[in-house]
Formats: C-alpha cells, structure tokens, sequence
C-alpha cells in the first residue's frame, strides 16, 4: 500500500524517478517500469498537470524537473545495497555539487552526534534533496526518510545547506 500510495503522490514520469519511490528498486523497475509508466501516464497525470500552476505542481516532480541520466552513476553503492542506480539522478555538475554539499552537511551531523553517517540519512534521502531542493520545512518533510523526528533535528540545518547553494 505505500509503495503504491508513494507512487501516486510522487507521479513519476522516468524510470529515474520511479526509483526514488518507497519500495521500487532497479529489478522492479526493470521487471514493471514501463507498465506503471504507461499506466501512471494513462491516467492523465500530463492532462492534471497541464491546468497546475507552478505553486500547485508537486515538489520534485515540476515540468522543470532536473534530466536524469541513464548512465554514469556517480557515487559510491555498495552491491546488493539497494542504491545501485540511485545515483543517476546526479546527471550535470550542479545536482552532484549539491549532493557533495549535502554529503558534507550529513558527515558533519554525524560527527557532532558521534553517530554513523547513515543514521542521519541514506544517500537516497540526499538525492532526493537534490531532485526536489526543498526550500521549507513542510516540503522537507515530503522527502523519503524525514520524518518529525529528523525533520526537527537536522531539518534546519539541511535547509541551510540547500538554500546556500542557490536557487534551481
């Protein structure tokens, strides 16, 4: 139910994108990719979105949304991780400046609460940052992995982050 709650709310467009949702992976994207494209699309996603103001378009997923490369995964996963693919996202300097930025953002955290960096957030909630670039809390709170609880701890700090490296 959440995975097709997630994909529902998300509307991916690219097989990219369909990675970030909860659940969807590189072998579910491969084995259903193109039948929940085709269906998501069917059911007049681009007709709903034609009629949506910029302010009403959801985070991350906007007619501007940055290009997904299919190849050339930048980063590090480890095999079998989950993460394998998820990297892609980063397909032009500016989006893999911010992830770094927000890498250096996250090892910092984990630093100063003597924690692994994993335990602040996974390198997908980091990309995820990146494709959204959430300028609000509530729009933070949108992306995979922040829930209350991280939103209240690190969420200010990786507003920050994001808003420092300028607008889209």
């Amino acid at each position: 139910d959440r995975t097709l709650t997630d994909m529902a709310t998300r509307r991916p467009r690219t097989p990219a994108e369909l990675k970030l949702v909860h659940g969807v992976g590189d072998v579910k994207v491969e084995r259903f990719g193109q039948v929940f494209l085709s269906t998501i699309d069917r059911h007049g996603t681009n007709q709903m979105r034609e009629g949506l103001t910029a302010e009403e378009e959801p985070p991350g997923m906007s007619r501007e949304s940055p290009r997904i490369a299919s190849q050339g995964a930048v980063g590090r996963s480890r095999s079998g991780s989950g993460n394998e693919g998820k990297h892609n996202a980063l397909a032009d300097r500016e989006h893999r400046e911010l992830f770094e930025r927000l890498r250096e953002t996250r090892l910092t955290l984990a630093r100063t609460h003597n924690v692994p960096a994993f335990r602040i957030c996974s390198d997908r909630t980091l990309i995820e940052m990146v494709i959204r670039k959430p300028r609000t809390p509530a729009e933070l709170k949108l992306v995979h992995g922040i829930g209350d609880a991280k939103l209240a701890k690190f969420g200010e700090v990786f507003l920050s982050a994001i808003d420092r490296h300028g607008p889209e």
